[in-house]
């Protein structure tokens, strides 16, 4: 009788999803009453399929958190900090994590110091962090804490060397992401160090354990001959595992490998796997691989154009970065220029990184596609420094510096530009000179172990046999000897030297 009387009060939001919604606002129920409602819509919310059908179960939580139910709460922050069939919004997710701490669920604190962190709101986020420890919740945040505080993401009250032993301490007790998360802060250098021996130790644990996301990485291990020797057989090999294990994003490596080891054929269909599974970029990779003559005899240049083109006119940004790309490659197809490099200043001047690349790519490997190309080159650099990423930045600026300079003035230029980085944007900028110009590589490496009190000699980008010495001498003393030994000019061991270079040098 009392559940007769209950649904008689209910709001039916839709008869397809068949549950209850919620009890109109002035009425109270028993907590049996709203139990029974959470559950029906928490039943609703697994089977829902389209936005639509999720706009009801919202409202339907909507209704229960207005009854005071702190679960509903819960279940609506979660809707809104993924996106689940909705607009992601970490201010809305915030809202209702508050309103499920306020109405009783302190189990909530945890999520609502990440949701605080996404919403770029650190100080507060560190306060509700302290809030949860101080209730004895757990379940996950603490990874979350560790992380920012590595980061610095907290700002000025952030302490690298507290989330690197909380980091270490949940590890030791087993918690794999924290495992993960160390191994990144690793791999990334988060707390101020780049170690990819760590790295690589922890992610081997992790795989051994059926980690995806640590097979996924110790490809990218052997894909770029970090630590390890280069070996794309071995890294299509775990590329292959992390699939198997649930990765579907680590089939884009994988293709890629199979592209390098010219089993193009596979490469087509490990992309169309992952276009059947709906992985956004997978159409655009196929389209990228095609117009690249990547896929061997499978190949068809023409439907990689046409997919490329039709996305354009369906005015897709990635599209149209990747129509830049091609065309500062090299790629010949008919499509309108002046048109895509003022959408992807529209992009950039919104934070589009990549956009910004692109433009700067086209500028410097086909100036003749942009009017006034070499004024609009340096202006992309300097208007968007401050997004793009560390790798870009450096690389373009070393580029730029490359062109613009006299060859006696390129060392001294390039010295000064990267006095100026630290950390990625050292080391990138660093390894690209050696790519471009091994005199002026040369030049710098000189100037640095001159600091070091190891080079005696003149600066001047000649290696000499006083600049060989020197350079095996710093070998030894930062344990990369044998490396070094086989030729201090060799990738593996500029890779090595730049490591050991950038603490020093930045």
């Amino acid at each position: 009788m009392a559940l007769h009387k209950f649904f008689r009060t209910t709001v039916l939001l839709t008869s397809l999803i068949g549950f209850p919604a919620v009890l109109h606002a002035q009425e109270t129920a028993d907590p049996l009453q709203l139990s029974t409602a959470y559950a029906q819509t928490q039943k609703a919310q697994f089977a829902a399929e389209t936005p639509g059908e999720m706009a009801d179960v919202i409202a339907s939580y909507q209704g229960l958190v207005d009854q005071g139910h702190a679960l509903s709460a819960y279940r609506l922050a979660r809707v809104y900090r993924f996106g689940i069939l909705t607009d992601q919004d970490m201010d809305k997710a915030v809202e209702y994590y508050q309103r499920s701490v306020d109405l009783g669920r302190a189990d909530s604190l945890g999520e609502l110091g990440i949701a605080l962190l996404h919403a770029g709101r650190p100080e507060d986020a560190f306060a509700a962090f302290e809030k949860a420890e101080e209730a004895g919740v757990s379940g996950g945040y603490e990874v979350d804490r560790a992380k920012a505080n590595v980061r610095g993401d907290f700002g000025d009250i952030s302490d690298q060397q507290d989330g690197m032993a909380e980091l270490e301490a949940l590890w030791a007790n087993g918690d794999q992401r924290a495992g993960s998360t160390l191994a990144q802060a690793h791999y990334y250098g988060w707390s101020g160090q780049v170690d990819h021996e760590k790295s690589l130790a922890i992610f081997r644990q992790l795989a051994d354990q059926g980690d995806a996301y640590a097979l996924d990485r110790i490809a990218v291990f052997y894909r770029y001959g970090y630590v390890v020797e280069r070996d794309y057989a071995q890294a299509m090999n775990y590329y292959q595992q992390a699939v198997d294990a649930g990765r579907e994003k680590s089939m884009f490596g994988l293709a890629d490998i199979q592209v390098r080891l010219n089993r193009g054929s596979a490469a087509l269909r490990t992309l169309q796997k992952a276009s059947e599974a709906g992985l956004e970029d997978a159409g655009l990779e196929i389209a990228v691989g095609h117009i690249n003559r990547d896929f061997g005899y499978s190949t068809d240049v023409q439907k990689g154009v046409s997919a490329l083109l039709s996305g354009i006119e369906e005015d897709k940004i990635d599209y149209k970065i990747a129509a830049v790309e091609l065309l500062a490659e090299g790629r010949r197809f008919s499509t309108d220029v002046p048109a895509l490099v003022a959408a992807l200043e529209a992009e950039a001047d919104q934070g589009n990184a990549s956009a910004a690349g692109a433009l700067i790519q086209l500028t410097r490997e086909k100036p003749g596609l942009v009017e006034n190309a070499w004024r609009k080159r340096q202006d992309y650099i300097e208007a968007y420094s401050e997004i793009l990423s560390d790798r870009t930045r450096a690389t373009e600026t070393v580029y730029l510096t490359l062109d613009s300079k006299r060859p006696r003035d390129v060392g001294p230029a390039l010295s000064d530009l990267l006095a100026g980085y630290q950390d990625d944007a050292f080391r990138y900028g660093f390894q690209r000179v050696f790519w471009e110009d091994k005199n002026a590589y040369t030049y710098l490496l000189q100037e640095k172990l001159k600091d070091l009190g190891l080079y005696k000699g003149n600066v001047n980008g000649l290696m000499t046999k006083n600049t060989v010495r020197a350079v095996l001498s710093f070998c030894r003393q930062v344990e990369i000897y044998d490396e070094c030994i086989h030729g201090p000019m060799r990738s593996g061991a500029m890779r090595k030297i730049v490591e050991a270079l950038v603490p020093a040098g930045a």
